[in-house]
């Protein structure tokens, strides 16, 4: 007498094993583009302050033409208080809302 083995898997349990797979690959489809818009633009938000030629303070963002040129940059208009001491034109950056983290690059220059 032969016993009648079963080996493998039939093919519904196969079928219902690929459509398993299909169905967690299509959820995971708008967590993957999520992921990839994040990462596609690492200077979102790009915001410089400096001063021009003149001494004047003056700040770029992006989208604003040349930030290679800070003598056609926006000129700040804010006063603020350095050491106590009031400064009538400084930038103040505004964060946007809904931002979490910022990345701080600081370069110093010289003196008075």
């Amino acid at each position: 007498m032969h016993k009648n083995r079963k080996c493998g898997f039939s093919l519904a349990e196969a079928m219902i094993t690929i459509l398993i797979i299909g169905i967690l690959t299509l959820l995971s489809v708008p967590v993957a583009k999520k992921i990839v818009k994040k990462d596609s633009n690492p200077n979102k938000g790009i915001w410089m302050a400096t001063r021009n030629s003149n001494g004047e303070a003056v700040y770029w963002k992006k989208g604003m033409g040349n930030k290679d040129n800070p003598d056609k940059w926006t000129k700040c208009n804010t006063t603020c208080e350095i050491n106590g001491q009031a400064v009538n034109d400084c930038c103040v950056f505004d964060s946007p809302l809904n931002v979490r983290n910022f990345s701080l690059t600081a370069v110093g220059g010289g003196g008075r």
